[in-house]
């Protein structure tokens, strides 16, 4: 297990070369489409993403 300052030493040095960059970027591009294409699927069936009902405040918050 690493520890907090280990973990962001691995981290950082992710950052170093352009490719491992290059992946990360993709990587959370796809985070944030995926998240906001969920948003819009809770809005629009009023659902989360494990078929429960939201209120229509939390729909409203999607």
């Amino acid at each position: 297990m690493f520890t907090c300052n280990e973990a962001a030493d691995h981290f950082l040095d992710s950052y170093k070369s352009a490719k491992s960059f290059k992946v990360l970027e993709q990587t959370e591009k796809g985070l944030y489409g995926l998240v906001a294409a969920n948003g819009l699927v809770e809005y629009m069936t009023g659902r989360d993403m494990f078929g429960n009902k939201i209120s229509e405040e939390q729909r409203k918050a999607a």
